[in-house]
């Protein structure tokens, strides 16, 4: 047994922010991933983890449950993330540490002087939509027409800086693949280091295709 059940980077939890603005939205955590998502855009990001044993130890805490998976408010993510210490020469600060009781999770950081804590109870989060269920698991992609919302241009744009390639300066390039399977299914996309792998989904939307002319002007 440890003191914590899991670390969560930085990285992982700016993924939050494509869990949207409701106050049902979650972060969730499966073995090995940090999953989010808003219905039009989602991520899944898979980075290294440290082992909890080797967090500050917090007094008069009683060692955590485990748990494969688990939900965390996407309010709790966020003031998780903006409590990180901003500067520190110990990384393993730069992450917060989930402790999971029977009924309550909390969130703990700490900058070494002092501990700040975002607990919840677990029974108030929404249940988390199986994204597996509508990955598309065709083996070719096609050339077709799809249209996307373009808000969600920038909004994957700021994620992949922060999850994939938070040490890049805002002028270096940051890859980002694509597949399709059509007009109608997900398109999935896919951004990965030696040390992180965000891959993820981006819902179509409706467009007249008859009106386009993708031809020279």
């Amino acid at each position: 047994m440890s003191q914590f059940a899991r670390l969560i980077s930085r990285r992982e939890l700016a993924l939050v922010q494509l869990a949207g603005d409701d106050r049902h939205s979650a972060l969730r955590l499966e073995p090995g991933l940090v999953v989010a998502t808003n219905g039009h855009i989602l991520g899944a990001l898979k980075v290294t983890s440290p082992n909890p044993d080797e967090f500050p130890m917090r007094q008069g805490l009683p060692d955590s449950m485990s748990c494969d998976s688990l939900s965390i408010p996407a309010a709790s993510a966020c003031a998780a993330l903006k409590a990180l210490p901003k500067r520190t020469t110990f990384p393993i600060l730069e992450h917060a540490a989930l402790w999971i009781g029977e009924s309550k999770a909390t969130l703990y950081v700490t900058n070494l002087d002092s501990w700040q804590e975002f607990t919840w109870q677990r029974d108030d989060v929404s249940q988390f939509p199986n994204w597996r269920k509508i990955w598309p698991n065709g083996k070719d992609a096609r050339l077709t027409v799809i249209g996307f919302d373009a808000t969600y241009w920038k909004l994957l744009q700021d994620v992949v800086r922060e999850c994939v390639y938070p040490n890049n300066r805002r002028t270096d390039p940051c890859p980002v693949s694509w597949k399709f399977h059509g007009p109608k299914a997900a398109a999935i996309f896919q951004a990965r280091t030696a040390d992180a792998d965000l891959r993820g989904l981006l819902m179509p939307t409706t467009v007249e295709t008859d009106a386009l002319n993708f031809g020279c002007p």
